[in-house]
């Protein structure tokens, strides 16, 4: 299948002039070439619980009868769902822009992925239920061990600080590596780095009014390092509240030097991948060679009513990423840039009373950009309640899939390629060493 981004690079090797869109060949080769050796991850967190049973479907006829002879009235019409080239499954009909993705080669979907210490088996788990994850099936359990925050794990720190923590020179300049566009969060939190937190769609000083907060927490900062100035204890907190200040105008001024320059109509939504290609876009203003991005997407634990509350979420998710892919390609940044989607957990199989779906485990995740090897990687679990794949027994179970692949397995596969020594990788994923297959293979 001939895509665009075939097209771009096919026209810049023939040394073609003429216009494809609105970046010639010329302007995309240089642009490439401008990136250098910049990676930039983007990690989105669909806070709540996404259903993976509804996000990749199995399309060949016995295999989706049974899908939805399980599912009841959750089950997706056939008819409606977007085809991955190549397999026999299909992505949720609100996911068009996804499914062109990974027909265009850039993106894998891995699937029955789970927090995972090490690997489990249903007859092991009947007979020692201490080897469920910790928190098993609660949110904010499981949001902070797939964000990193582990007994094993160095105290107090997440995935990407870690990362952050161990990239050393690789990371020139002093704008912090990580920048969290949901708050403060687990995942971004380093022991000897630190992360920046901006508010999305009106980060730092842009836009800022009393009814965002951001002018109450910039005054705020102010008022108290006015008062530690007095205090010999409190200086070094000071100095701390003063380089925050100094690095919130400096991005400000990049933001909006992003701003005037323009090129981000086609993102719709708020919620943080029009800052982070606008943060991405001014890299070489802000120094940066090694970026990762933090970024939250709420909504998806759909106790009742989950098929319109899942389209819902779903729509914008995929308005969203059908923009940033084609802004990375338009600006020649798509192999330098890899996007991963996370979500602490997966849903129940079976529908519940309120046609909705509870707490589970496994789940199916995707991954998008240039560098990513395209196709499907892992297994997909048993259709069967009280199967295989289930961690009930009987019919009367409600589908809680076991992972067949860990978190730290899928997120380790994105470090590397991110740059992350080989030396290193024990350090920022402690558990990493009970599994055979320390990377899964969808990265180049």
């Amino acid at each position: 299948m001939l895509t665009r981004r075939d097209l771009l690079k096919s026209a810049a090797a023939a040394g073609m002039l003429g216009s494809l869109g609105s970046l010639t060949a010329l302007q995309n080769a240089a642009r490439a070439a401008s990136a250098g050796d910049y990676k930039a991850l983007v990690v989105i967190f669909q806070f709540g619980g996404n259903d993976g049973h509804n996000t990749l479907i199995p399309r060949d006829q016995s295999s989706y009868d049974d899908y939805a002879a399980l599912r009841g009235g959750l089950a997706l019409p056939r008819s409606e769902l977007n085809p991955l080239d190549g397999t026999d499954y299909a992505v949720h009909p609100k996911l068009p822009e996804l499914s062109r993705i990974f027909n265009a080669g850039d993106a894998a979907g891995v699937m029955n992925v789970g927090m995972l210490d090490q690997p489990v088996t249903k007859g092991q788990l009947q007979n020692d239920r201490a080897l469920l994850p910790e928190g098993f099936r609660s949110h904010i359990n499981q949001q902070w061990h797939w964000q990193g925050r582990t007994p094993e794990a160095p105290a107090a720190t997440g995935f990407a600080g870690r990362m952050a923590d161990r990239l050393g020179n690789a990371a020139s300049g002093d704008m912090p590596v990580v920048i969290s566009l949901a708050g403060s969060r687990p995942f971004t939190v380093g022991d000897a780095s630190s992360p920046l937190s901006l508010v999305p769609g009106s980060p730092l000083a842009k836009d800022c009014h009393l009814e965002t907060g951001c002018e109450t927490r910039a005054e705020a900062a102010q008022r108290i390092q006015a008062q530690q100035q007095a205090a010999k204890l409190m200086r070094a907190s000071g100095e701390v509240t003063d380089q925050a200040l100094e690095l919130q105008g400096e991005v400000s001024r990049a933001l909006e030097k992003a701003e005037r320059r323009g090129g981000f109509d086609q993102f719709k939504s708020w919620w943080g991948l029009a800052d982070a290609a606008k943060l991405i876009s001014v890299r070489n203003t802000l120094g940066s060679s090694r970026q990762i991005f933090f970024i939250g997407q709420g909504g998806y634990d759909s106790h009742g009513g989950q098929l319109q509350q899942h389209d819902d979420r779903l729509d914008g998710l995929n308005s969203e990423i059908g923009a940033f892919y084609d802004w990375l390609e338009d600006n020649g940044l798509e192999d330098n840039v890899t996007t991963v989607m996370i979500s602490e957990f997966g849903r129940t199989l079976r529908e519940n009373s309120n046609s909705g779906t509870d707490h589970a485990w496994g789940s199916h995740l995707f991954s998008f950009g240039g560098a990513v090897r395209g196709g499907l990687y892992g297994r997909f679990p048993a259709m069967e309640f009280g199967g295989a794949d289930d961690l009930q027994t009987g019919n009367d179970s409600v589908g809680i899939t076991i992972p067949t692949t860990g978190h730290n397995q899928y997120l380790a596969t994105v470090a590397r390629w991110f740059g992350v020594a080989q030396a290193d990788i024990d350090y920022i994923f402690p558990n990493l060493q009970n599994f055979n297959a320390a990377d899964l293979g969808f990265m180049g």
